[in-house]
């Protein structure tokens, strides 16, 4: 028996420090608390990982078709704005105070002007001679001036030309144009023709940039959807910039992002800017509509990293907060249920120091279940009575033993 259990000194010992029952290496209570508690922690630790990577990747994938969204729908915009200012010169130019020979300059300018007046976009309209010398503009703007070396004109004598954003120093400062700088604009053109097929002229306008733009940007990116810090960059076929709107806080605009497929019209990914900034940025490219073919530019809608996953990290950590509580519930179990199972051991142990001092009246406790402890206890019970009996018997034989001898 002795051997099962300390001895009643080194028990008393033990049991003198306050702390014994929270040491693991002596404490049944506190190995199955920390044990408990370690696997309850483990199992929350791998559910806060696995499900913030799932989270993870459903608001990458929910986040980045969203901004996917919204930039083909501004490219979708630009070109159908474009394609109308296309369409409206087409049919200018099929009209007959342009076409007639004998139209004077202030029917032609008539004409132009109506044009002007039905949309805000168009900064500058005009009518070139074959000969490369505009006749006939809106507000009398570059009348007599040689074009011949202008892009909208050199090309705009064969067939329609679509020209990208460029600054245009020769038209007047506006009121939407900051002091010192030049309006930007897009030239389009396309020939005029007479009835036999003749070059009458070259019809061109230029189309206000700072006006086509923030409108169609403000349509798609509202100030609610700005306060998400989502930005929106335009930017030519050749990289460059052409609008940024700055919405996600950056000083200036970043370079275009590398495609993983540039032949992809739409599309999203994970960026990492030269700077060490980070955003989920959707991406599509122009297209054109119908006869409009488009200028190849690409929209990028970007949103930071922090901003995108803040609710995946919020979800972690309510995770790592339940399973920190549940952690601390599941220790206080394991030491509840040990408790009960030392205190069992507790008696069984202080039986067998009474036993081993020779108290004789004193039993094993008796077995209240079909546990492993039951089992236990009732083992050494009818161990310690048959013991008893084997004693009592050699006890019993050795005064008969005795009385014989006396004889």
């Amino acid at each position: 028996m002795s051997g099962n259990f300390p001895a009643p000194s080194a028990r008393a010992e033990t049991e003198a420090s306050w702390w014994w029952p929270f040491d693991p290496r002596r404490s049944l209570r506190a190995r199955a608390a920390l044990g408990a508690g370690m696997v309850t922690l483990a199992l929350a630790l791998l559910a806060s990982w696995g499900i913030a990577r799932i989270l993870h990747e459903q608001i990458r994938d929910h986040v980045g078709a969203r901004l996917e969204a919204l930039a083909a729908e501004t490219a979708d915009k630009l070109d159908r704005a474009l394609s109308e200012r296309y369409r409206e010169l087409e049919f200018t130019a099929a009209l007959a105070p342009l076409r007639a020979p004998g139209a004077t300059a202030e029917e032609r300018r008539h004409l132009l002007e109506s044009v002007r007046e039905k949309s805000s976009d168009y900064a500058w309209i005009g009518l070139a001679d074959a000969h490369g010398t505009v006749g006939t503009a809106t507000g009398h703007v570059l009348e007599g001036a040689d074009v011949r070396v202008r892009d909208w004109f050199r090309i705009g004598q064969n067939k329609p030309y679509l020209g990208d954003v460029r600054d245009a120093p020769e038209l007047p400062a506006a009121d939407d144009v900051p002091a010192g700088t030049s309006r930007r604009v897009l030239d389009i053109s396309l020939p005029v023709l007479a009835a036999n097929g003749q070059l009458i002229g070259v019809l061109g306008a230029q189309v206000n940039w700072a006006t086509l733009a923030p409108e169609i940007v403000a349509s798609v990116l509202p100030l609610a959807v700005r306060r998400e810090r989502i930005g929106l960059t335009i930017y030519s076929a050749r990289r460059e910039v052409l609008l940024d709107s700055g919405g996600s806080g950056w000083s200036e605009p970043f370079e275009a992002p590398d495609l993983p497929d540039r032949s992809k019209l739409r599309g999203f990914l994970l960026e990492d800017t030269a700077n060490g900034a980070s955003f989920v940025t959707g991406y599509a490219r122009s297209r054109g509509l119908r006869d409009f073919h488009g200028l190849g530019w690409l929209v990028a809608v970007r949103q930071p990293v922090d901003q995108v996953f803040a609710p995946a990290r919020t979800w972690q950590r309510q995770i790592l907060e339940a399973g920190l509580a549940a952690t601390l519930a599941a220790a206080a179990i394991g030491w509840l249920l040990a408790s009960r199972l030392t205190h069992r051991l507790r008696v069984i142990g202080a039986a067998a120091d009474r036993i081993r001092q020779g108290d004789v009246l004193t039993v094993m406790p008796l077995p209240r279940d079909r546990g492993e402890l039951s089992a236990t206890c009732g083992a050494l019970g009818a161990m310690v009575d048959e013991f008893r009996q084997r004693q009592e018997a050699l006890e019993t034989e050795n005064l008969r033993l005795q009385a014989r001898s006396n004889k």
